[in-house]
């Protein structure tokens, strides 16, 4: 996958987590509805202006949509009930935790609570 499509892939990814519709976001972003769709799915070269649109709108750093994610599958619902590539979270340490989140800021925040609360 070249550079392009991961970024895009990345781009589709936070729109899901926030449960954004597409067409909003191309409206914020001021694309048409039909060239964010090309956006998302790597057809087009997204310009730095553009990235930083995109992580303005989203509240996060350039950088963190550029990162690669290690591959940690994340299923958050209830932190207590999570799990990481299957494993349930309370299965890992604390730094397996931080080293298995990447780049997820949310994730980690979300995590760090729970591990805060758990010690007490």
């Amino acid at each position: 996958m070249d550079i392009n499509a991961k970024v895009a892939s990345r781009i589709k990814a936070l729109r899901s987590e926030k449960g954004y519709k597409a067409e909003i976001v191309a409206q914020e972003l001021e694309m048409s509805k039909a060239a964010y769709s090309q956006l998302e799915n790597g057809k087009i070269d997204i310009s730095i202006t553009k990235l930083q649109k995109i992580a303005d709108y989203f509240s996060i750093p350039i950088a963190s949509i550029l990162q690669e994610n290690n591959g940690a599958a994340f299923n958050i619902e209830k932190v207590e009930n999570s799990t990481i590539n299957g494993t349930q979270i309370n299965h890992y340490t604390d730094k397996e935790l931080l080293s298995a989140m990447g780049n997820s800021v949310e994730t980690m925040h979300r995590v760090m609570d729970w591990i805060q609360n758990k010690r007490g």
